[in-house]
């Protein structure tokens, strides 16, 4: 796991006071530094971009958990949009890669 976790940790969970119990329960349980340390590391070993659905596939993550993370990393300065390419629906995707 990346050196970067304590960093990643300060991330804080969003939730919305209207949101279902269930979904405030959930976040409570999402290890959103963990998740933002995956991330990170898939995208040092693969320094041509991922999108977020081979993000997913390559933590072994869900795609729900990984694709909220991107632009929060990406307004920290910590990721860049590097093109897009299609994905498995034939939809076109942003290509992920560290701005650093």
């Amino acid at each position: 796991m990346s050196h970067l976790l304590p960093l990643f940790d300060q991330e804080p969970r969003r939730v919305r006071r209207a949101d279902p119990e269930t979904s405030k329960a959930a976040a409570r349980h999402i290890r959103v530094g963990t998740l933002r340390a995956a991330i990170w590391d898939a995208l040092g070993a693969n320094p041509e971009g991922l999108t977020s659905e081979e993000l997913a596939r390559v933590t072994g993550k869900s795609l729900v958990s990984i694709s909220p993370r991107l632009r929060p990393m990406e307004q920290q300065g910590l990721l860049k949009q590097a093109g897009v390419r299609k994905n498995s629906s034939g939809d076109y995707a942003i290509v992920w890669r560290r701005n650093a």
